[in-house]
């Protein structure tokens, strides 16, 4: 049928059919294909990582261990590493020293929890002085959340609890 002749309108509705075939089915192939290859590779990633020598802790004798495939795709993802005042990284090791529960206090004393000094002024606002940058900001930040730091002494662990309502 030369193309200048118009098909009838079924021969077209059978093309459109075919097509809708053809895309249905190319498509369930790549999507099935994509993601066996990607769960291919995954797993060598994390066999790669079980292999590498250079991710060894030297402490406890322990090599790297991927404990599932998905564990390449988080790395690179840190945003913040933490350190200790000293600048050097911290061991994860966290020990309960103190804290203050309806103005009882639990733990040891040692008087080395909080070297920050708040300051009232005549308006009332309290600024805070401290000898590390960090303890500043860390108390300034939990003032804003309304847990005030506004009086020290060795008797009461100084915070004072104001609940601001809207």
């Amino acid at each position: 049928m030369p193309s200048f002749v118009v098909r009838p309108h079924w021969e077209a509705l059978a093309l459109q059919s075919e097509y809708v075939e053809l895309v249905a089915v190319n498509d369930s192939f790549i999507t099935t294909e994509y993601m066996v290859t990607l769960d291919l590779a995954k797993g060598v990633y994390a066999k790669f990582i079980d292999w590498d020598e250079q991710m060894f802790d030297r402490e406890t004798c322990t090599p790297a261990h991927s404990a599932n495939t998905a564990i390449s795709e988080d790395l690179g993802q840190v945003e913040y590493v933490l350190s200790d005042r000293t600048g050097t990284l911290t061991e994860n090791i966290m020990i309960f020293r103190r804290c203050c529960m309806s103005d009882t206090l639990y733990g040891e004393n040692n008087g080395d929890a909080l070297k920050v000094v708040p300051i009232k002024s005549n308006d009332g606002t309290i600024t805070y002085q401290a000898q590390s940058q960090d303890e500043e900001a860390l108390v300034t930040a939990a003032s804003k959340l309304n847990m005030v730091l506004a009086s020290k002494d060795s008797n009461t662990a100084g915070w004072l609890l104001f609940l601001i309502s809207d």
